[in-house]
């Protein structure tokens, strides 16, 4: 009998529709069914929608720039060219190559890193024929915190005169050879240079928001700053700070479960406090005795907790790591953020702001000032900056909250402390004032003054 004969675009249908049914097969976690297909089939009809054809030449192509790299563009747009997705990348990877191993200068391996990322940077621009528009945004949301950005480090790399700066973006003209001159230039220098690194840095300085340890930095050793607030010197954690931030981790856990109703048993604190130690770099042996410590320390804090937990309703835990962003405060001329350990509403409708330390513990005149001690101690001025942080929050959520540091060691007697602490109007004004001249200083970039503390992570690194 006489059959008809396919067309080409019958077989290009059938085609799709086989890559379609692969595709679906690989994202269900059980067997796609004809059942599944009809229902999506009808889906996709009630919805104007038909199977991915074959890419068109014309038309916005949406790509990443290694699935760029041979292909070219009339437009091209690469978006989110701010720092740490352009430049500065922190390696997600928990496995170091061989050649990536403890042995290679760690400034060298960042130096390659970040040449890297710039001959990939170079790939993107490249693909474009007539005209490239690279776009950022100064802020980007993450759920429901929004977060300052920086431009990307490879914007200030460029010839100034080759930009074209926008509201909406920036344009690079491509007339002349001058651009790739430019960027070969780069790659091929033993290190990299900013023709411009003063705008850079005003660019970034503009941009961020202090903390309460990012302006100790800058009180401490404005170099310090420079590189660690500003460009992002990546550092080693000390240990005690993987000690805090695992203990911490562990508290918040049982106080978000104390605000629904539940206790955490002292070996689900440990557990998370783990896993926070397993996401650290460390090898095995640090990892287990860091385990070993801090499993200890909870153990013996533990009580206390269930002491705390015991005086305390479930609504009268406000909030844990409770973050306040961009918060403006009259005479600092650079906006403010701050994380709070804990948020309690205290019986008669007042708050009270937690602030957990899992140090040696200190006695109230010694934190006042009263009392000389060996190292200096900024516990009042950190409880001053988030008292400041609830005056001028917008929303006046926690107004007039007290402030309290938490000790979670034990003093020479196995007794627990805490300090509470009243933030009068005279100690904000006092430190309004100090950090107003230090954003002034900031802006200005001064980072000349160095500690020369051999502690220092950047003085003892960069003499």
């Amino acid at each position: 009998s006489d059959k008809e004969s396919l067309s080409s675009a019958d077989v290009s249908a059938f085609l799709r529709l086989i890559s379609f049914c692969k595709g679906r097969d690989k994202l269900s976690n059980s067997l796609y069914t004809l059942a599944d297909l009809l229902r999506d089939l009808e889906s996709m009809k009630a919805n104007n929608l038909s199977l991915k054809s074959s890419p068109s030449q014309s038309g916005i192509h949406l790509v990443t720039a290694h699935s760029a790299k041979g292909r070219e563009y009339r437009h091209v747009f690469i978006i989110k060219a701010i720092d740490k997705n352009w430049g500065n990348k922190q390696d997600s990877s928990k496995f170091k190559l061989l050649e990536e191993s403890d042995n290679i200068d760690p400034s060298l391996r960042k130096k390659l890193k970040l040449e890297e990322e710039l001959r990939l940077f170079y790939v993107a621009m490249t693909r474009s024929m007539d005209f490239l528009t690279i776009s950022y945004s100064e802020n980007y949301s993450e759920g429901e915190r929004t977060r300052s950005a920086n431009p990307s480090l490879f914007l200030g790399m460029m010839d100034q005169d080759l930009l074209a700066v926008e509201p909406a973006g920036i344009t690079v003209d491509l007339g002349g050879d001058s651009f790739e001159t430019t960027i070969k230039a780069e790659l091929a220098s033993d290190k990299f240079t900013a023709p411009d690194l003063t705008s850079y840095l005003k660019g970034i300085v503009e941009n961020t928001e202090l903390s309460f340890t990012s302006l100790q930095n800058y009180f401490d050793c404005p170099h310090r700053f420079l590189y660690l607030n500003l460009l992002k010197l990546p550092t080693p954690k000390v240990t005690p700070m993987i000690i805090g931030s695992a203990i911490h981790k562990a508290l918040e856990n049982f106080a978000q479960a104390k605000k629904k109703g539940e206790t955490l048993g002292l070996s689900e604190l440990q557990i998370a406090a783990s896993k926070y130690l397993d996401s650290e770099s460390l090898n095995l042996d640090e990892k287990m005795s860091l385990k070993s410590s801090v499993s200890e320390h909870l153990g013996t804090y533990y009580n206390q907790l269930l002491q705390w937990a015991s005086s305390f309703e479930p609504a009268q835990i406000i909030s844990t790591e409770f973050n306040f962003r961009g918060i403006t405060v009259p005479g600092i001329s650079a906006k403010l953020t701050g994380k709070i350990d804990l948020i309690e509403k205290l019986d008669e409708g007042s708050f009270n702001l937690v602030d957990y330390k899992t140090g040696k513990p200190l006695s109230k005149n010694v934190i006042t000032g009263e009392t000389k001690s060996e190292r200096e101690i900024h516990y009042l001025d950190q409880l001053t900056f988030y008292a400041l942080l609830c005056q001028y929050d917008p929303h006046k959520r926690f107004p007039n909250p007290t402030a309290t540091i938490r000790f979670t060691s034990a003093n020479p007697s196995g007794k627990f402390k805490e300090e509470v602490f009243e933030i009068s109007s005279a100690q904000k004004g006092e430190l309004v004032e100090r950090i107003s001249m230090a954003v002034s200083d900031i802006q200005e970039l001064k980072f000349e003054r160095k500690c020369m503390k051999p502690d220092c992570l950047v003085c003892s690194r960069f003499n």
